[in-house]
């Protein structure tokens, strides 16, 4: 639903014994300009915060912007509730959300009412859903990468993520256990091992400033107003369904026959099933043929032995069905 969320407010006051430290830097026209950050995953104040019960989790900062004072505070919600971000949040989670923000902004010493935090404007929301895929990470990942989207630049990015932006949004798909598995603390949170398959994809749609979300939400700007289940799923499988493939890309991968090999077989037995469709093909199926091919190097047990393995494998082997990924995709975002 929301991953991560940007929210600001002027309604607020910050404390004698606050942990925000003060930041300076020289701007062009020699006017020094003064911000106070608070960074709740700095080492120093995650053990302090891991001592007083709390995740360490969140970045704050507060500037001068239109005249006043500006707070500006962003964190991961699944994060913040579950520390780690392979859970989604839920309509359920709201008044969780509340009080995680609450605790994280009266430990760095902001005073700000609990019912305010409802109605902070938001700067930023990124939208996200995760859907349990059928086959190799690789072939949704190459097939995404194939894509365009209308009016966004593609951002080239490492082996396993596609990313699509202009100014005002970004859609991306990525591997998103293979995202937790690289970080030590998510992958202990979310009780994952180095042998969790990666069969989680992950959708995000993510709103660039307070102005775009207004515009691209009919409206909204709120925290409870942007935190909606289905207007989440909607504006996710909305971009989704803008993406531009080219068929013949799409038709090479629900076909693949190799990719269905490596997903469930060893690489020896992918060697085989390679190799041999192609010596027999060679061979016309004729096994007589083959034999005597095989007779000018091995002895009689041996072409008797490898003779039963073509024969065997003749026996067993099956036609890959075509799969649809790009409807697989789809229909799981729409559920």
């Amino acid at each position: 639903m929301v991953d991560t969320v940007w929210l600001t407010t002027h309604n607020f006051s910050i404390g004698s014994n606050n942990r925000l430290e003060l930041h300076e830097k020289l701007k062009r026209t020699g006017e020094i300009a003064e911000k106070q950050v608070c960074n709740f995953g700095d080492k120093d104040l995650a053990e302090q915060l891991t001592a007083a019960g709390l995740p360490a989790q969140g970045n704050l900062t507060v500037q001068n912007i239109g005249g006043g004072p500006l707070l500006m505070f962003n964190v991961s919600l699944p994060k913040l509730l579950h520390g780690h971000s392979l859970a989604e949040t839920g309509p359920a989670d709201l008044d969780r959300c509340i009080d995680g923000i609450h605790r994280q902004l009266s430990f760095a010493g902001v005073d700000m009412d609990r019912q305010d935090i409802a109605s902070m404007p938001v700067a930023r929301i990124d939208y996200c859903r995760n859907i349990a895929i059928d086959g190799p990470m690789a072939e949704y990942m190459y097939m995404l990468g194939a894509c365009s989207l209308p009016h966004a630049e593609k951002v080239p990015q490492p082996f396993g993520t596609v990313l699509l932006r202009n100014a005002s949004w970004q859609f991306t798909a990525y591997d998103k256990k293979g995202e937790i598995l690289a970080d030590t603390k998510q992958r202990i949170a979310a009780g994952l091992t180095k042998d969790t398959p990666h069969n989680v994809l992950r959708f995000e749609y993510r709103i660039i400033r307070g102005a775009n979300v207004r515009r691209i939400l009919d409206n909204r700007r709120t925290f409870t107003e942007c935190y909606d289940l289905d207007l989440s799923r909607h504006k996710v499988l909305e971009k989704f369904d803008k993406l531009q493939l080219d068929v013949t890309v799409k038709a090479a991968i629900g076909s693949s026959k190799l990719a269905q090999l490596f997903a469930t077989c060893s690489h020896a037995a992918v060697k085989n099933n390679v190799a041999m469709p192609a010596i027999l093909a060679a061979v016309n199926y004729d096994l007589d043929l083959l034999r005597s091919y095989l007779q000018l190097r091995y002895s009689e047990k041996q072409v008797r032995n490898i003779l039963n393995e073509y024969r065997a494998w003749l026996y067993e082997i099956k036609v890959p069905a075509h799969r649809d990924l790009w409807q697989e995709m789809r229909s799981k975002l729409a559920a």
